[in-house]
This record gives structure tokens, C-alpha cells and sequence, in this order.
């Protein structure tokens, strides 16, 4: 009799485990349709903070050049001031921005070979000749 008992509860709480599966199912839907929400709106609001950065490091390289020229004028006017004609201070100014261009490139090239990866290289490399050595 207890085992007709138990059997007769198996089905009720059966049921009742069903119905907890489908609640922690739709609650597991809406937990990820608001976190895929969530991801949306955040990508959104990061896109356009994004152009914005943009936007003001374009206003920022635009003043910088702005100063830049004063500068260079400020230097000219110096310079033809100091009695230099003002062909030769122009010509002056253009050949230290030259220098200064060719020191950039320099640097940027300099600085281009880490881009490779090296030192990974060099241990890929040392590492495929170790197995080339112990193979033959």
C-alpha cells in the first residue's frame, strides 16, 4: 500500500519539477534577452562615445596645427627680424620640419620591427630547428 502511495506522489511531484523546468526556462530566456539587451545598449552608447573621441581628437589635431603655423611665422618673423631675408627664413623653417619629419620616420621605423612579433619568431624558429634536429 505505501508503494502505491509513493508511485501516485511520483507523477504529482514530477509535474511540479516540470513546471519549476519551464519557470527557471523562461526566467533563463529573460535573464538573456536583458543581458543581450543590455550588451546592445552598451554598444551603442560605446560607438558613439567612440565618434565622439574621434570627432574632438580631429578638432584637437586641427587647434595643434593651428599653433603649429603661428609658431613657424613667430619663427620666421624672428628670424627676419634678426636681418635673414625672408626667402632664406621660410627655407630655414622648412628644412628643420624636414629634420624633424626625418626623425619621426626614424623612430616609427624603429619602433615597426616590434610589430612582428620577434621575439616569438625567434622561439618559433629556434623551436621548428629542434624538431628539424631531432627528426633527422
Amino acid at each position: 500500500m505505501a508503494e502505491a502511495q509513493e508511485h501516485t506522489e511520483q507523477p504529482a511531484s514530477g509535474t511540479a519539477l516540470l513546471d519549476e523546468m519551464r519557470a527557471l526556462t523562461r526566467e533563463l530566456k529573460a535573464l538573456a534577452a536583458d543581458q543581450l539587451t543590455l550588451a546592445g545598449l552598451e554598444a551603442k552608447l560605446v560607438a558613439r562615445n567612440l565618434l565622439l573621441i574621434i570627432a574632438s581628437a580631429v578638432g584637437i589635431g586641427v587647434l595643434l596645427a593651428s599653433v603649429w603655423f603661428t609658431l613657424m611665422g613667430a619663427i620666421v618673423m624672428g628670424l627676419i627680424f634678426l636681418d635673414l631675408a625672408p626667402v632664406l627664413g621660410v627655407i630655414v623653417l622648412a628644412l628643420m620640419n624636414a629634420a624633424g619629419a626625418l626623425l619621426l620616420v626614424v623612430f616609427v621605423r624603429r619602433r615597426a620591427r616590434a610589430l612582428g612579433f620577434p621575439a616569438t619568431l625567434r622561439s618559433l624558429r629556434a623551436a621548428a630547428s629542434h624538431v628539424e634536429g631531432v627528426a633527422t
